[in-house]
């Protein structure tokens, strides 16, 4: 027979699960952000080096403008990269931090369950 603990502690198990699944949504979702940060800095890198190259090689002046632009492009992909980046890290911590708060809630009922 299920009591009212029990089923107490069921939600909490039901939602302890949820954020955990969320925390690990939220932990992906930043990684990915992070590798998207790091594929626009290995752009600029690159094509910083190539615009250089063809500096110093004389490359015509419309050449290097293009390039210019695109690596001022790439700077700016990369500022709402890092903003998207911060968001993303904030959110983790909401969500950690309701996992831990779910995660303490069914521990309190499992203790309670336990001296019943």
């Amino acid at each position: 027979m299920s009591g009212p603990v029990e089923r107490l502690i069921e939600l909490a198990g039901r939602r302890c699960e949820e954020a955990a699944r969320l925390l690990a949504q939220r932990t992906r979702t930043l990684e990915e952000s992070r590798r998207r940060g790091a594929l626009l800095a290995q752009y600029r890198g690159e094509y910083g080096a190539r615009r250089e190259a063809l500096a110093r090689d004389g490359a015509e002046a419309a050449r290097l403008e293009n390039l210019r632009r695109f690596l001022a492009r790439i700077s700016e992909a990369e500022l709402e990269q890092r903003e998207q980046e911060a968001a993303c890290e904030a959110r983790l911590r909401e969500a950690r931090l309701a996992w831990q708060e779910a995660k303490r809630r069914l521990e309190a009922f499992e203790a309670l369950g336990r001296r019943r």
